[in-house]
């Protein structure tokens, strides 16, 4: 079941960037028709649902697969004791899922910049005038994830720097409060 709602995840992550590709093509153009501009208004709210709102549990999903016992004989995974991680099928699952987490990080990441608007009057619902500060907590994110699933080895040093990635994400968010609507900051 995991790995097909995994694959399912790595489709849907890059059609939709694929469609953002071609809707920036498509939009190019100075007349655009109203089921264009429908479907920009549409996929606008689901990548910020996916690619911002669920950015950490998606990531997550995706390195489920590097939570591995590295140092102990034939690399086991943490929660399916008969899967060896550096062996036949899932090693297959783990270079899918690198290539996927990196064309997700960077598209995220590319998203955030692109969402950023610094008129008070934007509408988004995610606009954001602090572009560095948005990339910062999604580099901390990314790091917080991937220390969770891969750091399982040493749990102290595992703790800590989950430790350090959140406290670091709370006083970013608390310091620059990156969004203009102000009910986001408390949300976020």
């Amino acid at each position: 079941t995991y790995v097909r709602l995994f694959y399912a995840l790595v489709g849907l992550i890059v059609s939709v960037v694929a469609a953002i590709g071609l809707l920036t093509v498509a939009m190019r153009k100075q007349e655009h028709s109203k089921w264009l501009l429908r479907f920009a208004r549409l996929l606008q709210k689901f990548t910020d649902a996916l690619f911002n709102m669920a950015y950490v549990a998606v990531f997550d999903y995706i390195m489920f697969l590097f939570n591995c016992h590295y140092g102990a004989p034939g690399h086991p995974h943490q929660f399916w004791a008969d899967v060896q991680c550096f062996t036949g099928r899932h090693i297959i699952l783990m270079t899918v899922g690198v290539a996927t987490a990196i064309i997700f990080f960077f598209a995220t990441g590319l998203m955030l910049v692109a969402s950023c608007d610094l008129s008070p009057v934007a509408r988004g619902i995610m606009a954001s005038p602090a572009a560095v500060t948005r990339l910062q907590v999604l580099m901390l994110k990314a790091l917080f994830v991937v220390a969770a699933n891969t750091m399982v080895g040493v749990r102290k040093v595992q703790a800590v720097v989950m430790l350090a990635m959140a406290l670091a994400i709370c006083a970013l968010n608390f310091k620059a409060l990156p969004f203009l609507r102000l009910y986001i900051n408390d949300i976020w």
